[in-house]
């Protein structure tokens, strides 16, 4: 009892049904079998028992009566909801809000931009969509956000959160229960309500040895690292009730002054970008989490390197290098470990601060800070980006973060 699945995006997974019953997890296109044969003159019934993320599929040839004959004509068809992206723009105190065309384009939304508190930093998006958070390091605060159907944001009915400090980083963790704030050396912890408003958890805040550059939790929401300018990465595990906890092990060390770190999709490797170091550090993530550093622990980026991402098939891996405006592309061994593709870097519009990785894996967006620019490339089939025909997109005044968002 099977049939075929077409339009499923690489690195999804999708749960089907039969009568209800008989769970079956597909991760990629082509035929699938159920482990339960219909009986003979039984019936078969096929549903979707869980969307893949960011994918709508439809079943079609899905039931039938008085079953004779092996049955493998039901079609299982996947397609890619709408995709959007969000540029903070740190300046100009907005969030610049862009649909993403079938060919990867950005067009600004009918509403271009959100406004911000003093100058805004980094952005996050909970899983489902709805909300959005913004931390303003000069006001001390972070702005709380609805999506509206359209995908613009709209300031909630409490529209800021004060934090003190200065907060830089913020990041949601996957189940979409708990925000993290990063402020100076401190993790504050909240809970997000039914609203979206997030409030403290029992245990409000931890604090790290040095001034953090960048948060982010694990695709399962039990791992929660942390870079710090002391040339370490801190881990914790995250409690059932947010709070985060040192690990036995409680940092490892990274290269020279680390910027942002990113995780495969498996959530078997993790990667820092060393700014003073001209290099990414790559590292293992245990079972328990804890980071080791592989045998070849770093590779040369460019000048400067701020940023890094992950394609969402685990397959490349691009750095944003500021001092050459250039970004480096690598392939990701079974191994984890980076290699540098034929072309190692493409240019970009000057001084890339961030980049994304589009929900599809079909595009990378780069933030040119000094430029008000966002620079938009395709991702070719051996991972190599080309630049759109429209090369740049404007955005705001100096853009430092981007995020997407597919429904």
């Amino acid at each position: 009892m099977g049939g075929t699945v077409s339009g499923l995006a690489t690195g999804t997974q999708l749960t089907l049904n039969d009568n209800s019953g008989d769970p079956l997890t597909v991760s990629a296109n082509g035929g699938f079998t159920f482990a339960t044969p219909v009986s003979l003159n039984g019936a078969y019934a096929v549903t979707i028992g869980a969307q893949p993320a960011g994918q709508t599929c439809t079943v079609s040839n899905g039931s039938g009566t008085g079953v004779t004959a092996n049955v493998a004509s039901v079609g299982i068809s996947c397609v890619i909801g709408p995709e959007f992206a969000y540029v903070v723009n740190t300046l100009g105190y907005t969030v610049s809000q862009y649909a993403i065309g079938a060919n990867g384009a950005l067009t600004p939304l009918s509403v271009p931009t959100a406004r911000t508190g003093y100058q805004p930093e980094c952005i996050a998006i909970d899983p489902s969509g709805r909300f959005a958070y913004v931390t303003n390091e000069i006001d001390g605060t972070v702005s709380q956000y609805t999506i509206g159907a359209d995908a613009a944001l709209t300031a909630a009915s409490s529209t800021s959160l004060s934090t003190g400090g200065t907060p830089i980083s913020v990041t949601v963790e996957p189940s979409g229960r708990f925000v993290y704030v990063a402020n100076g050396n401190t993790i504050f912890q909240y809970a997000i309500g039914t609203d979206g408003a997030l409030v403290a958890v029992s245990t409000p805040a931890v604090t790290t040895g040095s001034l953090i550059d960048s948060i982010i939790t694990d695709r399962s929401g039990r791992y929660f690292y942390v870079t710090s300018q002391d040339n370490l990465v801190y881990q914790y595990t995250i409690g059932t009730d947010g709070v985060l906890t040192a690990m036995s092990i409680p940092s490892v060390p990274t290269g020279s002054l680390p910027e942002l770190l990113a995780l495969d999709p498996s959530g078997h490797f993790a990667y820092v970008v060393n700014r003073f170091g001209n290099s990414v550090s790559q590292y293992t993530i245990g079972a328990n989490g804890a980071l080791t550093a592989m045998s070849v622990p770093t590779v040369p980026a460019g000048m400067g390197p701020l940023s890094i991402a992950v394609d969402p098939s685990g397959r490349f891996a691009y750095v944003a290098n500021s001092t050459d405006g250039t970004v480096s592309q690598y392939t990701i061994g079974v191994d984890g470990a980076l290699t540098a593709m034929s072309s190692a870097t493409v240019s970009t519009a000057g001084d890339p601060t961030t980049l994304t990785v589009d929900p599809s894996g079909r595009f990378v967006y780069v933030a040119d800070s000094p430029y008000g620019t966002m620079s938009q490339y395709t991702i070719g089939v051996d991972g190599a980006l080309t630049a759109m025909s429209g090369p740049t997109v404007q955005a705001g005044p100096t853009p430092v973060f981007i995020v997407t968002l597919r429904r």
